[in-house]
């Protein structure tokens, strides 16, 4: 669902729904590059945690 991709303007892979948000979240706010790039870092961290709890406790910032 995180491993959000586009091909110039077309999304490829990762949640629709997500990437909808950040949209309409670049409407308001601008850049959506570091909340993709945030989502990237949950994406590849994830597979290292022992659950969600645990990712979200060690990676507070």
């Amino acid at each position: 669902m995180l491993d959000m991709r586009w091909d110039l303007r077309e999304q490829k892979s990762g949640d629709y729904v997500i990437a909808s948000a950040l949209r309409a979240l670049n409407k308001e706010h601008g850049d959506i590059n570091p909340h993709v790039h945030g989502a990237w870092h949950i994406r590849d961290a994830l597979a290292q945690a022992v659950s969600i709890d645990n990712f979200i406790d060690a990676d507070r910032d």
